[in-house]
């Protein structure tokens, strides 16, 4: 958690977003028990191609068409 004013929620976004780019770099995980969330949904794609490559990108999303071919699940939330 990152406590800030909001004067400073430029700089704390810029820390945030650089302190889970340096913990993805050290193999380290950004994600946690309650999955990743608008926030991190960018940083959680980079995580899994530093960490696996884009191929287990690809393999998530082929799995998630499986049981959502419309696309209506978390319609907000796809991954690019």
């Amino acid at each position: 958690m990152i406590l800030y004013d909001d004067s400073n929620k430029d700089k704390a976004e810029a820390f945030f977003r650089d302190l889970c780019k340096y913990v993805i770099d050290e193999g380290g995980s950004i994600t946690g028990e309650h999955g990743v969330g608008i926030q991190k949904r960018e940083l959680a794609i980079r995580q899994i191609e530093v960490h696996n490559g884009r191929t287990l990108l690809e393999l998530m999303k082929g799995i998630k068409s499986v049981f959502d071919k419309k696309g209506i699940m978390n319609p907000y939330k796809q991954v690019v």
